[in-house]
């Protein structure tokens, strides 16, 4: 049987083995089963990806940010018996236990907040799927299963046969999902839509319809609101 073992993929001041990693934080942070599954399938697809940023003292390394992700390696080692390398840790200086604790808080924040219309964008310009993001990453601002809706349920809709192409100008390169919105407006809403297309191609300053295609996309769920 072939020894199932975590991939290392990313490179730290030192490497320290998690049974030598002392938890900092208490209940400040937990990981619930669902964002488990999560960081399981993106270490086990991706390897580990991020270094532990801890603090040294006495001889200890007490951990100022990556609780969780410690947390699921054990758990993948103890439920299904991965074997976990030695993990890359980045040194994070301190004056006292007081000043470390302190900095756990900052390991813990959160100072961005992730936009749907960026997310969406991000992930059509680097071929990220929906399934892929559901699986492996969690925003608490965006509620997942309305995003996935709202962006990616675009093959539930039943296209309209009544479109002329003829009254729109021409869309000279177009992925599917953006013809396939076009298929949900009546022709009408279809040639403002395409004019949409233009009108960005000159405001950019281009002739291909791709290079402006995410704000056509925005666009067009505006108008999908505006017509359902």
């Amino acid at each position: 049987m072939t020894e199932k073992v975590i991939k290392i993929a990313v490179e730290g001041k030192a490497t320290v083995p998690i049974d030598d990693l002392t938890g900092f934080q208490g209940d400040l942070k937990s990981l619930d089963k669902e964002n488990y599954e999560k960081f399981r399938k993106g270490v086990i697809d991706h390897g580990f990806s991020f270094a532990v940023h801890i603090w040294k003292d006495q001889g200890k390394n007490y951990i100022i940010d990556g609780h969780q992700r410690i947390f699921g390696l054990k758990q993948m080692r103890e439920n299904e018996g991965w074997n976990i390398p030695p993990i890359p840790v980045n040194i994070v200086q301190a004056d006292s236990y007081e000043q470390a604790k302190k900095k756990v808080l900052l390991g813990a924040s959160v100072y961005g907040r992730v936009n749907e219309d960026a997310l969406f964008a991000y992930m059509t310009e680097n071929n990220i799927d929906i399934d892929t993001l559901l699986s492996s990453a969690d925003f608490a601002e965006i509620d997942m299963t309305k995003f996935a809706e709202d962006f990616f349920d675009l093959e539930k809709i039943d296209p309209i046969a009544t479109i002329d192409q003829a009254m729109a100008p021409e869309m000279r390169s177009a992925s599917d999902s953006v013809r396939q919105v076009q298929l949900f407006f009546g022709s009408e809403t279809h040639v403002e839509f395409m004019n949409k297309v233009k009108d960005l191609g000159e405001i950019y300053d281009t002739d291909n319809a791709t290079d402006t295609v995410m704000e056509c996309i925005r666009e067009a769920h505006k108008l999908i609101k505006s017509v359902t």
